[in-house]
């Protein structure tokens, strides 16, 4: 398979040329150790400022993430990953996302609750989410957000936004409120945003939501945009509707582009996502099979191995690496579009 060095980084280009593997090992070690250690650093104290967390805990979670980059370039220089246009970009997306993951393994339900908020904070028109020019994650009213990229004014304090919230806990009827009632109603109480962090930590309780809390800053590559398929739909296993209409909008796809999307289903770190259709009771075996249009038993032959890279499927499909890359990058924008009021 052909390696494209022209759409790469140029920061990378003499660790994809050069044919000496011994030397493309020193390169290696050289972009990790000068270029995304330093930025890694970078994004996971950035990220857990604030937060009482061990030294040892995020040593562990640095050299979890290089380890990832050095696997991660190494599939690149074998042609088995997309050119990579922004090195920078890539270290921080890859760092963003490894504190993502771990603050998802340390406090799960709170960062249910959080894409929850993420979500209904950008697909509700009467509230929106910005950031400030310090990068903060803000909330409030739409007619709150700043119309030009000037920052936004000082957050509301935790203390008012907390009586507001409590005061918001049972319904004129005396039901319990829903998420989209409980952050309407506060919201559309405030004169000036919150923050996101405090919307989770006040409204947690609330739902009974028992995580601890551990100070995790609101990243914007870290942050789950629910629309998007293949990022975040693993993350929203107890949201049932949202998994029954994606799978539906995936069961309308081309036979292609059902293959190249499914085969090659996977979260941010590359583990397999087509298991969260039997495990949330939307799809079994036999009926992924039969959509693949493949064999129940060839299915579970394959299931140890997903996701299939890119090549294996073009082998499989008798089609070339770049066709099955624009088979599933098309599925991918059709169910964006499809995807977009959820």
């Amino acid at each position: 398979m052909a390696v494209h060095p022209e759409l790469s980084d140029p920061l990378l280009i003499p660790f994809l040329t050069v044919e000496d593997e011994e030397r493309a090992r020193e390169l290696l070690g050289e972009l990790l150790a000068r270029e995304a250690s330093p930025l890694l650093w970078k994004v996971i104290r950035g990220q857990f400022r604030g937060a009482e967390r061990p030294p040892e805990e995020l040593e562990d979670l640095h050299a979890a993430a290089l380890l990832r980059l050095a696997r991660q370039l190494g599939e690149l220089r074998r042609g088995e990953a997309e050119p990579v246009a922004s090195f920078g970009g890539y270290v921080a997306a890859t760092g963003f996302n490894a504190c993502r993951a771990h603050l998802r393994r340390l406090a799960p339900e709170r960062a249910r609750l959080h894409d929850r908020l993420r979500y209904l904070l950008t697909h509700d028109p009467a509230l929106a989410l910005w950031q400030d020019a310090a990068l903060t994650w803000l909330c409030g009213s739409a007619r709150l957000r700043p119309r030009s990229e000037r920052p936004a004014g000082p957050a509301r304090a935790p203390a008012d936004l907390t009586a507001l919230t409590a005061a918001l806990q049972k319904a004129p009827d005396g039901r319990t409120p829903t998420l989209v009632e409980l952050v309407r109603g506060a919201l559309s109480r405030l004169d000036a945003p919150c923050r996101l962090s405090d919307l989770v930590g006040l409204l947690a309780p609330l739902l009974g939501v028992e995580d601890g809390e551990i100070g995790l800053e609101e990243g914007d590559e870290a942050g789950a945009r629910l629309a998007d398929p293949e990022r975040d739909a693993g993350d929203r296993l107890a949201d049932r509707e949202y998994l029954a209409r994606l799978w539906q909008e995936i069961v309308a796809l081309p036979l292609g582009q059902r293959r190249a999307l499914l085969l090659n289903l996977r979260d941010a770190h590359g583990d397999d996502l087509l298991a969260m259709f039997p495990e949330a009771r939307i799809a079994t075996g036999e009926e992924i099979a039969a959509v693949l249009e493949i064999p129940a038993a060839e299915l579970a032959s394959l299931w140890p191995r997903l996701p299939l890279d890119d090549l294996t499927i073009a082998g499989r499909l008798d089609l070339t690496r770049r066709q099955v890359i624009n088979l599933r990058k098309s599925a991918r924008a059709r169910l964006e579009r499809r995807m977009r009021s959820w």
